[in-house]
This record gives C-alpha cells, sequence and structure tokens, in this order.
C-alpha cells in the first residue's frame, strides 16, 4: 500500500502548557471541541487507573494495513502519543 505523509506546521505543545491539561477529564474536553475528534467510549486505558497526557499524531490506515502505523512510529517525536484510526476495525 502507498502512503501518504502530510507535511504539517503545528508546533510542538510545551510541557508546561500540557501540564494545564492533566486536571480536566476527556468527557469535558470532547463537550467543549463539540465532542468533534472524541475517541469512541468504549476505548480505555489497559489498566485502571492509567493516564495519559500529550500531543497526539494521528495516523489514518486501512483494515489489515499497519504500514501507516510502522511509518508513524519511525516519525514520531517524544512526548507526541499515537492515534491510529483503522476504520473501526475492532482487532
Amino acid at each position: 500500500m502507498s502512503i501518504q505523509k502530510y507535511k504539517n506546521t503545528f508546533k510542538k505543545l510545551s510541557r508546561s502548557m500540557l501540564l494545564k491539561w492533566v486536571s480536566i477529564p476527556c468527557a469535558i474536553v470532547s463537550d467543549a471541541m463539540n465532542r468533534s475528534n472524541a475517541m469512541a467510549a468504549r476505548i480505555s486505558p489497559l489498566s485502571p487507573g492509567m493516564r495519559i497526557i500529550g500531543q497526539a499524531r494521528t495516523v489514518s490506515s486501512m483494515v489489515g494495513d499497519n504500514a501507516a502505523s510502522h511509518v508513524a512510529i519511525g516519525v514520531a517525536r517524544e512526548g507526541e502519543i499515537l492515534v491510529i484510526d483503522a476504520c473501526g476495525h475492532l482487532d
């Protein structure tokens, strides 16, 4: 499969800026963004109590094609969180 890589120009958020979001529940952030760009509620932490905060790097891929995920792992910067959309595939 071919991979389309877009040059992005967003600025990396500073640690102090990210820490401002630590105490805000995800549901509140989602509601403030008109529930756009929110993950499905069934996506949950691997273990109870786990939390993560960081700047997202989003990846869209087709079901069964993990090439884009491998490329994203290679280009992700420290502190970024990979969010991979596999078109609703549950496996």
